[in-house]
């Protein structure tokens, strides 16, 4: 490859990674085939890697790769995530494994701090220029965990089959598939950025084969692979599913591939001693094979030794898998250990023939040897032919199949998902591969056809997933099965049937779905958008919603902010506000940190914590007006009513809020006071700070854009605070005079027992005294209480402006007229009820003649306060009215308590 930089080549069997050294037997020219880091390039990467000189760097390869796809590297201690029950940290894997295997649910210890790490991903890397950094941080996080968790998995070997180790599994396969699908996204979004930016750079129609000269094989798939991005992409897949095979691979043990290891490298070693046997007793008659060459069997139409004929069966099983991870030199390596170095020489086959020397300017004695194989149509056809006979074994029509694209010689050694979508894409990418050769090669011989059968149309990636889900029907767990839907998804480049397959797929589950499985649906959802693709927004909002509502239920606080804004602005607000209700918390501290966590993320905190106290407030209730009784005023509070008291804390935290305070204040003390709840309303009062009302008018008057004029909403709610201040300080004097009146009144002495010595009446003279004197006062005192009564009241029913709980200024909507029927239900409520209770306090303290001044108020038309009362309520005004004048006349006054003339 004569530069790193290139588009070169495709490689239909493997993808290999130059090494520094080579092992392999059979071309000094050769770099290693070997897949031992997981990353993968491009095709035409992957296709040249392998003709490069062994002294060429892995950095060189991997600097021509269009999707340079590293693999995770190291892990690091994991961070706490939201949940503030499964915060730890694990610096040493072992002392970490140990503590998680402590727990009920390690797998789950194990990943708990994923999802912050996956929030802190998210939010550096949000900018459209960073998505492919951020989709190589999410696959880099996943690798991370894995490793967490298979560490788990191996000390737990001894609970194999128990629940949670099952789980445990679970978590692993999880993992592993998400960190797969977004190595496949990451790569397949590289390389179509990357042609989507030589189209605007208007370099789409320049990779093409140099005219001026003869142009070899493999640089006609160079250009190929270059200009044709349906190829391209499909090597990509090709490259994918055999990094993640060869990741997988390593993970287990290599005893599948080294038990039938000789020493000697000796193929067919029984049958060779059969043969040997055989000679030294003469020519007798043999059920085996007489000569050792490969294509003995079939010539001679004898089987090798049983013995023989297992390790084959092995080594070409061990021999597909290797194909399968895309270690070709591995493959050969085995097959030259093993004495089959036919084999070994049959997977060089594939390559396309280049020599460097034809239109090269280096002098004769820098003759280069040349590459490929110059009559790789003769191999194509002789290798199809073995992977249609009947007579080789399973795996060994597998691997001829896969040299050659014979797809149906593949598929019955393909037992996953990803095994099949493996030979499928292949099979097509080799179909591309002919076909270009086919059209394009300038040798000067002609080619041989192809073999019958091959496909004469390269399809699509739709037929190849069709196909797939024929074949594979419906053999995926629920969660196996949404990673391959996604993972057909982007092959397919359909950002609109993924979503809406992600979302059928989270709203089909019997229960809720899983939370590891919603954060990778819901990442992906926000990597669509960051790409600005077309997708429906109601499916990306539920299944983000969704997301949101499990994190609320795992108690992830920290993380709910951060995906709420990306909700829409009303879910929002609805998603912050159940947080919050979740967490039922009185700490002011932490109320100011859920707070300052979604300011941070943009949330619109004021509508928030609104939100929140009218939830509080109005949850279970009927509208206040329909509640309005003439209940006896009660003093006591329940566990709800401190609950909707204590929620106005929210809105305490900012000052910005206090006006938003004083409005929810005055719609919580509506509805304590229509239930007679005077307590509960004394206490809401109570709860916003004395500076309340002067807080609200700075801030509305620095708000206001009408010449520093309040708007009618706001002074009406400031209006509507001072006539419940008048209506509570009303009943603290009145419960004031009550407690004086009933519960103070001083106790006359005893009487004086008959026949008392002088001592005795004496002592006795002196309580008459000194009852006489607290008697006195405490009438003066009462007097002065019911006085203050009647100012207050007074306070109420002559309320300035307007009257008490009438706004002065109107403000239209349907809240607002909600707010006006409850006002006017206070009003036939408290007016009634304060009158009497006034009333009461004036005639107990011997104040009946002032009956007449709160008759002439109630029935004055300019407050027009009769009319706030019922007819039966008018009735017993008057009643009292008739006796407190009855009364006058007993006393010796007029009805309206004047001295008679």
């Amino acid at each position: 490859m004569a530069q790193s930089d290139s588009f070169v080549l495709w490689s239909n069997v493997a993808t290999p990674v130059t090494e520094l050294r080579s092992r392999s037997r059979f071309s000094n020219r050769s770099a290693s085939f070997s897949r031992q880091q997981q990353d993968f390039g491009t095709p035409a990467a992957s296709y040249t890697s392998t003709i490069d000189h062994a002294s060429r760097s892995a950095n060189a390869f991997a600097g021509g790769s269009i999707a340079d796809f590293a693999t995770p590297g190291g892990s690091r201690a994991s961070r706490g995530g939201g949940n503030v029950s499964a915060n730890f940290e694990a610096a040493d894997m072992t002392a970490f494994s140990a503590s998680a295997l402590a727990t009920e649910h390690p797998a789950v210890v194990a990943t708990a701090g994923i999802y912050s790490d996956f929030m802190e991903a998210f939010q550096a890397h949000r900018s459209s220029q960073d998505v492919l950094t951020l989709i190589e941080k999410y696959a880099t996080l996943c690798d991370s965990y894995l490793g967490k968790v298979r560490k788990v998995t191996e000390r737990m070997v001894s609970r194999k089959g128990e629940q949670v180790w099952m789980e445990a599994m679970a978590c692993q396969t999880l993992l592993t598939e998400e960190r797969n699908t977004w190595k496949l996204t990451g790569a397949l979004l590289r390389d179509r950025l990357k042609a989507d930016e030589i189209m605007e750079e208007g370099g789409g129609d320049t990779m093409f084969v140099d005219g001026t000269r003869e142009a070899s094989d493999r640089e006609v798939v160079d250009a190929l692979m270059a200009r044709d991005s349906f190829a391209r992409q499909a090597q990509l897949v090709v490259d994918w599913l055999e990094s993640c095979a060869a990741h997988q691979r390593g993970m287990g043990n290599d005893d599948d591939r080294l038990e039938y290891f000789a020493d000697g490298g000796c193929a067919w070693e029984n049958t060779l001693h059969h043969v040997q046997s055989r000679a030294s007793v003469g020519n007798a008659p043999s059920s085996y094979v007489t000569e050792l060459d490969p294509d003995a069997p079939s010539r001679q139409r004898l089987p090798i030794h049983d013995l023989d004929r297992d390790d084959e069966y092995r080594l070409f099983r061990s021999v597909f898998f290797h194909l399968r991870a895309g270690q070709l030199q591995r493959a050969q390596e085995l097959a030259a250990d093993n004495g089959h170095h036919w084999l070994a020489a049959a997977l060089e086959g594939w390559r396309p023939h280049h020599d460097p020397n034809n239109g090269s300017m280096i002098g004769a004695d820098s003759v280069q040897p040349a590459e490929g194989n110059l009559y790789r149509d003769l191999w194509k056809r002789t290798c199809w032919e073995a992977a249609s006979n009947p007579t080789c074994s399973l795996y060994e029509r597998a691997v001829y199949g896969a040299l050659s694209g014979n797809v149906q010689a593949m598929l019955p050694a393909c037992t996953t998902w990803e095994d099949q979508l493996w030979a499928r894409m292949r099979a097509l990418v080799d179909v591309c591969v002919e076909q270009e050769l086919r059209t394009a090669t300038q040798q000067a011989r002609s080619l041989e056809p192809l073999p019958p059968g091959y496909p004469s149309d390269r399809g699509t990636f739709e037929a190849v997933f069709r196909d797939l889900q024929a074949a594979v029907g419906a053999s995926d767990t629920r969660d196996q099965e949404i990673m391959h839907i996604l993972q057909r998804c982007v092959v397919l480049d359909d950002a609109v049937s993924m979503v809406e397959e992600m979302h059928d797929w989270a709203t089909a589950q019997a229960m809720e779905p899983p939370l590891q499985t919603m954060r990778f649906l819901a990442h992906m959802v926000l990597l669509l958008r960051q790409v600005g693709c077309e997708t429906g927004t109601g499916a990306c909002s539920a299944l983000l919603r969704t997301y949101v509502d499990l994190l609320i239920d795992e108690g992830h606080v920290p993380l709910v902010a951060t995906y709420a804004a990306t909700l829409p602005a009303t879910d929002q607000v609805a998603k912050y506000t159940q947080l919050l209700r979740s967490l039922k918390t009185r700490d002011p501290e932490e109320q100011e940190l859920c707070l300052q966590l979604a300011r941070s993320a943009g949330l619109n905190v004021p509508a928030i914590t609104r939100t929140l106290v009218e939830q509080i407030r109005i949850s279970g209730e009927e509208p206040v007006e329909l509640r309005a009784t003439s209940t006896v005023p009660s003093m006591e509070t329940t566990a709800d009513d401190e609950e909707k008291v204590a929620s106005l804390e929210w809105l305490l935290i900012d000052s910005s809020t206090r006006g938003e305070a004083i409005k929810q204040a005055n719609a919580l003390m509506r509805g304590f006071v229509c239930l007679g709840k005077i307590g509960a309303a004394r206490k809401t009062f109570h709860k916003l700070p004395a500076d309340s009302v002067r807080v609200a008018m700075e801030q509305w008057s620095r708000s206001s854009i009408h010449n520093r004029q309040l708007p009618a909403e706001d002074e009406n709610a400031v209006r509507e605070f001072m006539c419940f201040e008048a209506l509570l300080r009303v009943h603290v004097s009145f419960q004031e005079w009550f407690n004086q009146f009933h519960r103070r009144k001083p106790t006359p002495p005893e009487e004086l027992a008959p026949g008392a010595r002088f001592a005795e009446k004496l002592a006795h003279e002196h309580k008459i005294r000194s009852y006489t004197v607290e008697l006195e006062h405490w009438k003066g005192l009462v007097t002065t209480l019911a006085k203050d009564v009647k100012r207050d009241v007074f306070d109420v029913l002559l309320f300035v402006d307007g009257g008490w709980m009438v706004d002065q200024k109107e403000t239209p909507g349907s809240v607002d007229n909600a707010r006006s029927r409850q006002m006017a239900a206070l009003r036939r409520l408290c007016i009634p009820q304060l009158t009497f209770l006034l009333m009461e306090a004036l005639e107990e303290s011997g104040l009946a003649a002032e009956y007449t001044e709160v008759v002439d108020v109630i029935a004055s038309e300019k407050q027009a306060l009769y009319e706030e009362f019922g007819d039966e309520e008018l009735g017993t005004l008057l009643q009292k009215s008739r006796a407190a004048s009855l009364l006058l006349l007993d006393q010796g006054l007029d009805a309206l308590g004047f001295p008679l003339q």
